[in-house]
């Protein structure tokens, strides 16, 4: 599987997480956003067009948005798992 595909898939189980959750305390950007920044990601990868790799390092980095989404909504070693995969394949695509 190339590296775009498996983003694209990893971007999508994030998503479905995120579908599932509660606006978190601590997290700066709000959940719509984080879903909308995540949904957008997607159709590009689908599209073969580019993201915006940085915007995206940021909700993945630690104590970042999506971290704080994850813990506060209790998906927080299944964020851990999707963080470590990220950090291999965005570079890539």
């Amino acid at each position: 599987m190339h590296a775009p595909e498996a983003l694209q898939i990893l971007l999508q189980k994030a998503l479905d997480f995120l579908n599932k959750s509660k606006q978190s305390d601590w997290a700066e950007t709000p959940l719509e956003e984080q879903k909308t920044m995540i949904a957008k990601a997607i159709d590009a990868l689908k599209n073969n067009q580019p993201i915006d790799k940085e915007a995206l390092k940021v909700e993945f980095a630690p104590i970042g948005s999506l971290q704080e989404t994850a813990v506060s909504n209790r998906w927080g070693e299944e964020y851990i798992t999707l963080a470590e995969e990220f950090e291999e394949l965005i570079d890539l695509v």
